[in-house]
Parts: C-alpha cells; sequence; structure tokens
C-alpha cells in the first residue's frame, strides 16, 4: 500500500518522505509510472432472479425454511470480499379458518463451500420481519459484505426463506426476489 507523508523534525523543517514503492515525491497520483493497488478490483459477479411465486406452508409450531435463490463463486481466496445484495418481495396473508399468522419468517443467506449441502452452511445473514407477524406485504432489502478467511475452490451462497406456523398452518408468498454478489479481490 502506498503513501506519501511529511516528516517534521525537532528544528521544525520537515522532508518529504518518498512513497514507498517508486520513490517519487510530489503528486503521486499524477506520476504516470505510479500505480497505487490500494483498491480491489472485481474479479466475479454473479446473480440470480426468482422465477415465479414460491408459496411456503408452515404446519402449526414448525418451522419450514426453503431457497429462493442461490449464486456461486469459483475461485475464492482468501481476504475476497463479496458483496452481496438484492431484495425480496414477502406476503403473509390474511388468517381465515382453519390458518393463523406465521410465528416468524426470516430471509437468511448461508455460505457453505463446494462439495457441502448449502442447507448446512454457515448463516452469515438473517433479517426477520417484525413480530407479532401481521397480513400484508413486505419488501426486504438485503445487504451484507462477506469476508472469505480460506482459500477453496467454490463458495456457494443461499438465499431462504423461514416460515415458523403459528397456532395452526400459516402461509407465506414470496416474489420478486433478487439476488447478487460481486466478488473483489
Amino acid at each position: 500500500m502506498g503513501y506519501i507523508s511529511k516528516s517534521y523534525g525537532g528544528d521544525d523543517s520537515y522532508r518529504e518522505v518518498k512513497h514507498e514503492e517508486c520513490g517519487c515525491e510530489h503528486h503521486h497520483h499524477h506520476h504516470r509510472d505510479c500505480r497505487d493497488d490500494e483498491g480491489r478490483r472485481l474479479v466475479d459477479f454473479e446473480f440470480s432472479q426468482q422465477n415465479g411465486t414460491a408459496t411456503i406452508i408452515a404446519p402449526a409450531a414448525t418451522t419450514v425454511e426453503q431457497t429462493i435463490a442461490q449464486i456461486r463463486f469459483g475461485d475464492v481466496c482468501s481476504g475476497d470480499l463479496v458483496f452481496l445484495t438484492g431484495s425480496t418481495t414477502i406476503t403473509v396473508p390474511a388468517a381465515v379458518t382453519g390458518t393463523s399468522l406465521p410465528a416468524a419468517v426470516s430471509v437468511i443467506i448461508r455460505r457453505s463451500f463446494r462439495f457441502q449441502n448449502p442447507a448446512q452452511g454457515t448463516i452469515i445473514y438473517a433479517e426477520s420481519l417484525p413480530t407479532p407477524v401481521v397480513a400484508g406485504t413486505t419488501f426486504l432489502p438485503i445487504d451484507h459484505v462477506d469476508v472469505l478467511s480460506g482459500g477453496d475452490d467454490g463458495v456457494v451462497y443461499t438465499l431462504s426463506v423461514s416460515v415458523t406456523g403459528g397456532t395452526s398452518p400459516s402461509t407465506v408468498t414470496v416474489t420478486n426476489t433478487t439476488f447478487t454478489g460481486a466478488q473483489y479481490r
């Protein structure tokens, strides 16, 4: 990482410290032979868009989790950043005879590695609808940055919706989900 700094001595004089990588002194960012690799570069971009509508029915007092979208990055290194973003629309219909409002509704992102069951991946992000859950439509934005700690042959991010049934079966509809990942090295 490059820098230019000034050093002040005890006699109130200063000397300019040269850039540590290239040795230039003034206007480092204008020097044509100097390059700072301080910023990261985009190495991969993946996205998933939901086709149609997912209806999740949770029996009474039982949690059901359904995968809505999944993205994969093949070549990852320790220190890579993966910026995950997206949105989803969750509709909770009004309770009718024989059904109840869900006890809880959550959007979850799990990180798993190649050859690992995505359902057993590590939860890296979770956002829940406010409780008690009320009937209506909720738009949920999703933003998370994942810092990878080890190199691997691949990483998989799975976005799912978890519904916990109320006192009787509960239904939730998930639509318009987009899930995007940008990998920076």
